[in-house]
Formats: C-alpha cells, structure tokens, sequence
C-alpha cells in the first residue's frame, strides 16, 4: 500500500492488499484484480489511471473527502482488469509498449477560492483569487456502487516471457454516476506500480476473435486459449 499527499492506493486480488517491493506488486496470471484508492484530504480528489499506458479512467474519477473506492473495470467497457502474460503471438499482433505492465496513478486535489488581504499606503484591500485553471476540468465519474468476485482463470502456452499486461476480463457490475466539474491543483501527483508474474499459468481453453493475439476460435470459448483474453 502506498502513501502520498494523503492519498492511498493498493492493488488487491481477490479482495486481498498485494505487498509492494518499491513499485513492484506480484500476482498470477489470469488474475482479475483491483485498484484500491482512499482520500484522506478534507476536499475533493480526481484521479486518472492509465494501465499498459493506456488512459482507462475517461475524463476521471472523483474520490470525496475521506472517502474510498475500489476500482475493478475499465470505464468504457465494464470488464474487470485482468493480467495476462504478454506471449509471443500478443507482441506479433500488438506489439511491444514500454509501459506494459505498468499502473500509474495521477491524482490531485479540488481548488477553491480564496480570499487575499493586503495593505497598500495605509488602505486594506480584499479580494477573491479565481481558481486556478485546469483544462481537466470536464465531466467526471464518481464511484456508486462496488460488486466485486475477482476469479482466476487458466489457459494453455508454452511462452515463458516474464512481461504481463492488462486486459478485458468477465463482466463487472460495478457503477458510475457523472459529477459537475471542478478546478484542481496544475501538479498532479503519481503512484507507479509494476505488475509482476509471480506464478506460472495453468492449462485451460477459453472464445471467437482474440482482440490481444489476432486469432480465431470456435463459439465454445469464453477466453482465448494462448492468453486468457475475454472472447468478445
């Protein structure tokens, strides 16, 4: 679990904290896990998330005061996050990205007005600072509700590549409600973590046009039996 400016975030499997060594964070593949984040500050937090270097928060999240969220699904699709080896036939097809494997976190903190006194040749003065611009100021997303049941799946492949990455996983119930926008600080902050196999995948098959690798397969399969990617 990692803490900075009063914000914490974790990576859970399974409901359980993942220990970190420095950025790193150790799962099996064909995990589906989460991203834990609390917000111990008195005002209103935003968050963007990208995994894979892929920004998977949309125009971000809001975490309240003293308040937490445990994210479980991509923003756009409503599939759980899942960590899948990076086989040979996923870096023929999509190829290699130097943030593979990596989460990072950007998050800052609501600005509000504030009022400035100053005293010029014996004359007080008070006025009101706008808030300071933020073109992130959009839409935002807020937590509603949370249904998590995090499950492994096993797939077959003889690739001993170490690298994993984050893909489309079951279905999430987990829900959003969009919130006014707001200003935020210009400098936000970033937790990195790495994810790291710590486990060697099992066998199982899995379904129809593997958006990770290119392939085929039959109707019967649920998840791509090279590498555990959700069938769509």
């Amino acid at each position: 679990m990692v803490y900075k400016k009063h914000f914490v975030a974790a990576i859970k499997v399974a409901g359980n904290t993942l220990n970190e060594k420095e950025d790193n964070v150790y799962l099996p593949y064909q995990s589906e896990y989460s991203i834990f984040m609390k917000n111990h500050h008195d005002k209103r937090c935003l968050v963007t998330i990208e995994i894979d270097g892929n920004n998977i928060s949309g125009n971000g999240i809001v975490i309240n005061p003293n308040d937490s969220i445990n994210l479980e699904r991509f923003i756009d699709s409503k599939r759980k996050f899942k960590f899948i080896e990076r086989t040979k036939a996923i870096e023929n097809h999509r190829g290699i990205n130097a943030e593979d494997s990596l989460i990072i976190i950007h998050f800052d903190y609501e600005v509000t007005n504030t009022t400035y006194i100053k005293t010029i040749r014996g004359i007080t003065q008070t006025w009101d600072e706008p808030p300071i611009y933020n073109p992130r100021t959009k839409p935002y997303y807020i937590l509603q509700a949370i249904n998590s049941s995090n499950t492994i799946h096993s797939y077959s492949c003889n690739s001993t590549n170490d690298t994993g990455i984050t893909v489309e996983g079951s279905k999430s119930n987990q829900r959003f409600n969009t919130v006014n926008s707001f200003n935020t600080e210009l400098n936000p902050t970033k937790i990195i973590f790495k994810l790291n196999a710590d486990d060697k995948p099992i066998t199982k098959k899995s379904k129809k046009s593997c958006s990770s690798c290119g392939k085929k397969w039959k109707a019967k399969h649920k998840y791509c039996p090279n590498d555990g990617t959700y069938l769509k």
